[in-house]
Order: structure tokens, then C-alpha cells, then sequence
């Protein structure tokens, strides 16, 4: 199918006369899905279904709607085996991909979808399609930050999955949900309720100031505690870049006061992993290094006095 659709965007000509019966076929696939027994047969269904949505917009769009309404109402009604509802999540987050627009009545339904996914025990590869389908869901909709004011329990689920999970490619995932979904002032999310969202959100950055409480505190300990967790596990060596970066983009968002004692903690490892990445990666990593120092400003001076007995961390910077 993939060859198909690639060969009808360089010669249309060709096949433009089968549009129409391609369109049956997407009926014909959700048909399946609807009163075929066999999962088997549904789980291939499904897969033929995310390949023509990757491959080819222009033909699904007419039937986001309907596919979205299909694949979500047996989502809901959890009546399919874990292996199936893994592919109908993966087919979701490529049809939000697609096109906001024709998910716009469905993102409520489809977010509470995926955290009850996150919740789900059974099996990592549900899990780590969920996490996709949210990095899908933020970055196709620009809804960075909106899903923590309406699931407050979210950002619990995803630094549970970093701290807990033992597939590493499942906290890689979660790292990346974490970096895309952006930014949040802990004592807006540790409130629970909606009445923030009037509040301003920059639309820069996506940051919100004001942390200092001490359950806003807690949960950037965790999330810094989690990420630095994973820059000190050489079997995630090729997901190292990606944390720092979503370090970085942590401590921007916070005070600076806030900042500071974390760097005992972050710079060590932060340290290593410019010394021992592949070559490509550091010229990236360096630059992380001079947003860190920009960030906490002559406090690394003064910390690094303090630490010299552990640490010299201005000479490992130097060198």
C-alpha cells in the first residue's frame, strides 16, 4: 500500500481512476473492524488503516471523521485485545497528525483515552503508542501545557513511567511527551482545577512563573530527580542529548532561585555525557552547557567553591 501511494503522488494519472474504489476499501476497513470477530484480522485491518493515513492525506481526509469516531468508540467500549487498541492508538495519533480540525470534537475523548492507556499494566507496547499518540495530540493541535489543567493526575503518570518503567524505549517516550507537552508552574498543577486556564500562558515559550511553593518544588525535584536518573543509565546513552535538552528547557522555566539546587545534582552527570557522546551530539550539547551557565550566571562560581572537595566544576567545565 505504502508503493501504491508513492507511486500515485509521482504519477497521478494512473491512478487517479482508483481513488474511488480505495475510498470503498476505507469503508470496507472500518467494516471490519466493526463486525469482524477475529483480532487477527482486526489488528491487520487496523495496520493497513495507519499505513494509508502516514502515506496518503489527501485520500483519508474525507474519512477522518468517521475513522476517528469508529476507532475511538471501540476504544472506549474496550472491547478489543491490548494488541489492537496499541494499533487503533497508533492510527488516532497519525490522524491528529494529519489535521486538527477534523479531531477538534474528539480530542477530550481521545486524551482520556490515552491516559487510561498509560494506566494500562498489560502490556509496554500500549503504553509506548500512547505516549506517541500524546506527543502526536500536543504537537498536531498546539495544545502545550492545556492537557495538565485538564488531567492534573498527567504529569504524575508521565514521571511514574520515567522513575518505574523498565522498557527503556517506554521512559525514552516519556521524555520526549515531557519536553513536548512544555513547561507548567507546579502550583498552578498542583491546584487540580480549571479555573487557571484564564490565567496568562506566554506564547513564546509556553512557561508560566511564579514556582516557589513547596508542592511546586516537589514536583520539579521529581522531574529533574527522574531526568538526571536516565542521563546516568549508559544503556539510555542514545537518549542523552534529548534529556539535557529537556533539562534545559526545565530550568528555564523556573525561578531562579529554584535553579540553583539543582546543579549539584545535574552537572556531574550533564558533565560526563559531554565528554563520552558521539561527536555529532556535542557540538549540541555545548551549547546546552552555555544556557545552563547563562541561566545560573555567577552561582556556578560560588558553588563550585563551596563543592571544590567533591567536585571542581569549573575545571571539568574548562576541560
Amino acid at each position: 500500500m505504502q508503493i501504491k501511494v508513492r507511486c500515485g503522488a509521482r504519477r497521478p494519472a494512473r491512478t487517479r481512476r482508483s481513488r474511488r474504489p480505495r475510498g470503498r476499501g476505507i469503508v470496507q476497513l472500518l467494516t471490519q473492524l466493526e463486525y469482524n470477530n477475529e483480532q487477527t484480522r482486526k489488528e491487520e485491518s487496523v495496520e493497513l488503516l495507519t499505513t494509508l493515513i502516514r502515506s496518503s492525506h489527501e485520500l483519508v481526509q474525507p474519512y477522518a471523521t468517521p475513522i476517528a469516531q469508529s476507532l475511538i468508540a471501540k476504544l472506549e467500549g474496550k472491547t478489543v485485545r491490548v494488541r489492537v487498541a496499541a494499533r487503533m492508538l497508533e492510527a488516532l495519533g497519525e490522524l491528529v497528525q494529519m489535521g486538527a480540525e477534523h479531531m477538534q470534537d474528539h480530542l477530550d475523548a481521545l486524551l482520556q483515552i490515552i491516559i487510561d492507556s498509560l494506566q494500562d499494566q498489560s502490556s509496554a507496547l500500549k503504553r509506548e503508542i500512547a505516549l506517541r499518540a500524546l506527543r502526536q495530540l500536543v504537537s498536531g493541535t498546539g495544545t502545550a501545557i492545556q492537557p495538565y489543567l485538564d488531567h492534573p493526575a498527567l504529569m504524575g503518570l508521565l514521571l511514574k513511567v520515567i522513575k518505574q518503567e523498565v522498557a527503556p524505549h517506554v521512559r525514552a517516550e516519556a521524555v520526549r511527551a515531557l519536553g513536548t507537552l512544555g513547561a507548567i508552574d507546579p502550583h498552578v498543577l498542583s491546584m487540580g482545577t480549571r479555573e487557571f486556564e484564564s490565567q496568562k500562558i506566554s506564547d513564546s515559550d509556553g512557561l508560566m512563573p511564579g514556582i516557589g511553593e513547596a508542592a511546586g518544588d516537589r514536583v520539579a525535584d521529581e522531574t529533574v530527580t527522574a531526568l538526571v536518573r536516565i542521563l546516568k543509565d549508559e544503556t539510555l546513552k542514545a537518549h542523552h542529548t534529548d534529556t539535557v535538552s529537556v533539562l534545559i528547557f526545565i530550568m528555564k522555566g523556573i525561578d531562579y532561585n529554584a535553579r540553583l539546587p539543582f546543579l549539584p545534582q545535574l552537572l556531574p552527570p550533564f558533565l560526563r555525557t559531554i565528554r563520552t557522546c558521539d561527536r555529532n551530539h556535542r557540538a549540541r550539547l555545548l551549547d546546552n552547557l552555555k544556557e545552563l551557565v547563562e541561566l545560573v550566571k555567577g552561582s556556578i562560581v560560588s558553588m563550585d567553591e563551596e563543592n571544590r572537595e567533591e567536585t571542581d566544576f569549573l575545571a571539568e567545565i574548562i576541560d
